[in-house]
């Protein structure tokens, strides 16, 4: 089963816990429900909340996780992206986006209603800053990310945490949870 967040604006949350997510026209006339894939790194999962929470007024935004099956037919892509997003799987979604050295921008719609019994939690999010949680550039010798396009060769049949991107260029890995596959001694204080 694959996670992912849906924001939406604080006023929904009644609605949502009752009948579940229903699904909003996007741009281009993209309509479902937009989400994004639950990653290890809070600022990856959440990086929408920062640019939609300029547009939903004081009261702000919540998350609302949700679970679907790997199966599920879903799109994934770019907003930005001309040729429009790609026909996939919910768990070919999740890979596409983990196997992108830079997934901000990137967005997953599920075509269909989210059921309520699909939703696992409603959760209150926050920026601490009004800068948002990513330097301007994370590295000048880093060319720019081309967001037009999907990795390139095989995507990863199964990953490990060691796969996933959970921190910024130049700042320390997390390291898994002790006593889990790949675990060991937690980093040692800052």
């Amino acid at each position: 089963m694959a996670m992912f967040v849906h924001l939406t604006p604080r006023a929904n949350a009644a609605r949502v816990e009752h009948a579940g997510v229903r699904p909003t026209l996007g741009q281009k006339g993209t309509s479902g429900v937009f989400c994004f894939p639950t990653l290890p790194s809070y600022a990856l999962t959440h990086h929408w909340s920062h640019e939609l929470s300029r547009h939903h007024g004081p009261r702000g935004l919540i998350a609302i996780d949700v679970r679907l099956p790997d199966d599920e037919p879903v799109t994934v892509g770019h907003f930005a992206d001309g040729n429009g997003p790609r026909a996939v799987t919910a768990a070919e979604a999740v890979r596409v986006i983990v196997a992108l050295r830079d997934p901000l921008g990137w967005e997953v719609v599920v075509p269909r209603p989210i059921l309520r019994e699909e939703v696992q939690a409603i959760r209150e999010i926050r920026w601490t800053s009004d800068r948002g949680p990513f330097p301007e550039s994370p590295s000048p010798l880093l060319p720019a990310p081309r967001h037009d396009e999907f990795p390139q060769g095989p995507l990863p049949e199964s990953l490990t945490l060691a796969d996933l991107p959970v921190s910024l260029p130049g700042l320390p890995r997390l390291s898994p949870v002790p006593g889990q596959a790949g675990g060991g001694e937690p980093p040692r204080g800052r």
